[in-house]
């Protein structure tokens, strides 16, 4: 998976699709990360954490983003605004609901 992911990062740091369909990725030409360092997302070192959190925070479809990276358990980088271990947070909260 993490190939896959790193094949996704050439052109867009994360990996997302839309509402739609899951093969509809036409609207990652939103997306703020795209052009952006993909190393930013995936390494867990604080400065980068900072980093791709503000790239997220002036995207358009950061929920199509967050909501494709809990849809596909992504265990690794930042997606949606989120680290990995804020996402598994969110999931058992939801699960607990």
């Amino acid at each position: 998976m993490r190939r896959a992911l790193l094949v996704a990062v050439q052109s867009y740091p994360v990996s997302v699709v839309s509402s739609g369909s899951r093969d509809d990725l036409s609207w990652l030409d939103l997306a703020a990360c795209r052009g952006e360092d993909p190393e930013i997302f995936f390494e867990a070192l604080p400065g980068f954490v900072d980093s791709a959190k503000q790239v997220c925070g002036r995207c358009q479809v950061v929920e199509l983003c967050l909501e494709r990276a809990m849809a596909n358990g992504e265990r690794f980088g930042i997606f949606g605004g989120l680290t990995a271990e804020e996402r598994r947070a969110l999931r058992r909260k939801e699960l607990a609901a």
